[in-house]
């Protein structure tokens, strides 16, 4: 099996093992900076071999600091997608736009805009119900 950008499972659970370090790392209340810097050096190594995929752009916006260079990755990793009707992902990154939005800019209208295209986009990736419920849950927090 693969991810849906084209990633194989045995590539990939190595960037699911690592992120769970750094997760329980974090709520252990310890410093996750190692953790994460073998994460992101395993995403350079996996992008070196299949290029700038999805997966790959929108993982790296999870697990650095910086909102703007977070943003633009998964813009970035978006477009990637969109290319390639892999609406799977594009579920996972238009709801992450959104909350950047929402959470690191207090910009309701461009949170609307990707709250809008996760509605769309869960028209055709349905199957996922954490990103309905997110798509729920972001829809009121606008509304409030």
């Amino acid at each position: 099996m693969t991810t849906s950008d084209g990633i194989q499972d045995s590539d990939w659970e190595e960037v699911m093992s690592l992120a769970a370090a750094v997760t329980n790392q974090i709520v252990m209340g310890l410093d996750a900076d190692l953790e994460r810097k073998r994460l992101l050096r395993h995403l350079d190594e996996l992008e070196q071999r299949h290029g700038r995929l999805p997966s790959i752009l929108s993982t790296r916006a999870d697990y650095i600091d910086d909102a703007d260079t977070s943003l633009s990755l998964l813009k970035e990793a978006y477009v990637s997608a969109d290319e390639v009707d892999d609406f799977k992902n594009k579920v996972i990154i238009s709801s992450s736009i959104a909350e950047i939005y929402l959470d690191a800019f207090n910009d309701t209208p461009r949170a609307a805009f990707w709250v809008d295209a996760l509605k769309r986009n869960l028209e055709k990736y349905p199957d996922d119900e954490y990103f309905n419920e997110l798509y729920m849950a972001l829809a009121q927090r606008m509304d409030e």
